[in-house]
């Protein structure tokens, strides 16, 4: 499945709860993020139309989440596509269960990213991509973790701990899982799709990057 431009618009516009004399700012952000070249695949040449598909989609979702968390356009662009293994493995996961047409997944299931923000920080700043944006990107995908469950599961000395608390007292976090079912759900209420054909979709990418379920299930 893919979308086109204007239907891409209205899921980021409907995710964000955003009011029809609020789509201009929307709008800029998606021509920021097209001059920037992202996602890559919808750069799209002179009097050809834009088109999403599942990799597309789960960037851009994911891309406007770190903006309301304060990111610049442009420190966005470089750690999503540093982040693209994660996310892919997300897709994988999120995919199959939305494959099984379940609006309430388990909660042991629930997939979720957390934040140091004191990572983080520096990728608000509105300074020059160029100024040590890889080692900046870096640190922040370091101090960034995806967990599936109630807890996070850490190792030392190849002991396995239960925390849910690795950052202190303060952290961001986003629910993946939600986050890619709200979407499922209007594309279904938008009849651009339904459960199993997004599904479908995302764990297709998922795989494509080599997150199969069999892969996922060593990681419990």
């Amino acid at each position: 499945m893919d979308l086109k431009y204007g239907q891409m618009e209205n899921l980021l516009a409907a995710m964000h709860e955003i009011a029809p004399a609020q789509m201009g700012a929307l709008r800029s952000r998606l021509k920021h993020f097209k001059r920037l070249k992202f996602p890559v695949s919808v750069n799209t040449g002179a009097g050809l139309h834009a088109r999403y598909g599942a990799k597309e989609i789960v960037f851009l979702l994911y891309a406007f989440q770190l903006i309301e968390l304060g990111m610049t356009p442009e420190r966005v662009k470089h750690y999503v596509e540093k982040f693209t293994d994660d996310l892919a493995r997300i897709s994988s996961h999120v995919g199959h269960l939305l494959g099984r047409d379940d609006s309430d997944p388990p909660a042991d299931q629930i997939m979720k990213v957390r934040f140091d923000p004191n990572a983080l920080s520096a990728l608000t700043e509105p300074r020059s991509v160029s100024d040590n944006v890889e080692l900046i990107t870096f640190k922040a995908i370091q101090n960034t973790i995806v967990y599936k469950g109630p807890f996070i599961r850490s190792y030392f000395d190849d002991e396995e701990t239960l925390t849910n608390n690795p950052f202190g007292p303060r952290y961001a976090e986003i629910n993946a899982t939600d986050l890619l079912f709200r979407a499922a759900i209007w594309l279904e209420k938008s009849k651009l799709s339904d459960f199993q054909t997004f599904g479908d979709a995302l764990s297709d990418w998922g795989e494509s990057e080599g997150w199969t379920p069999a892969r996922e299930d060593k990681m419990q």
